[in-house]
């Protein structure tokens, strides 16, 4: 079984995000999608540096996880740890400090985070699947891919292809129509069973378990 991923929308669970030194957003979308980086852009993404956040609002402090709405996603140490035990190397990771943003947090420490490059699964049964302007190949194209969060509507996934996978992500070219060179795709991260378990359980917040995915029977 697999779950959506998005990031949390609890009100008051957001925070600001800033990298010290900066890091060229276009940098980040390639590292993350995998694309070659030049030689200068290379030299940017390894460059030792912070990643600055604000507090929540009600209760002060980092969430468990960070990142963008639909990923990518920056996890705590006990997650990444977690991942680790369940999936020894299926995921990669680049390392960040996270400290405090406002000049009155300025050397507050919230721990090392995780950037985490889960393996690109194709793995949803597109035809099984409710996209969110119909099911099936008509509705992914129209959709570009992303999937219906409406509780009457289905997300099936490939088990076979998921397998002992426990965080993944969609291919890079998921949701873009090939017939149509400027479509833009979209991105979707899932979980298994297991890590929203032990994420529930351990009370760590930051991530919105949106879709249950069933998996396909045949």
């Amino acid at each position: 079984m697999s779950y959506l991923l998005n990031l949390s929308s609890t009100p008051g669970s957001s925070v600001t995000k800033e990298f010290d030194p900066p890091l060229d957003e276009t940098i980040q979308v390639k590292a993350d999608c995998g694309v070659l980086l030049s030689p200068e852009e290379e030299a940017a993404w390894v460059v030792p540096r912070l990643l600055r956040i604000s507090e929540r609002h009600r209760k002060g402090g980092a969430p468990a996880i960070l990142g963008w709405l639909t990923g990518p996603f920056l996890v705590c140490e006990v997650i990444q740890q977690k991942l680790e035990s369940l999936a020894p190397g299926s995921c990669r990771f680049k390392s960040f400090e996270i400290r405090g943003l406002s000049e009155k947090l300025r050397d507050q420490s919230y721990g090392t985070y995780y950037w985490v490059f889960p393996p690109r699964l194709n793995a949803v049964a597109i035809e099984e699947t409710d996209f969110t302007k119909g099911r099936g190949s008509g509705g992914y194209k129209r959709s570009a891919g992303r999937i219906s969060l409406l509780p009457d509507t289905r997300c099936v996934i490939d088990p076979k292809i998921v397998a002992n996978h426990h965080l993944w992500r969609v291919p890079d070219d998921y949701g873009t129509d090939p017939d149509d060179p400027a479509s833009v795709g979209s991105s979707a991260y899932f979980c298994s069973n297991e890590l929203r378990d032990f994420i529930k359980t351990e009370r760590l917040d930051g991530w919105s378990f949106d879709k249950k995915c069933v998996n396909k029977t045949t």
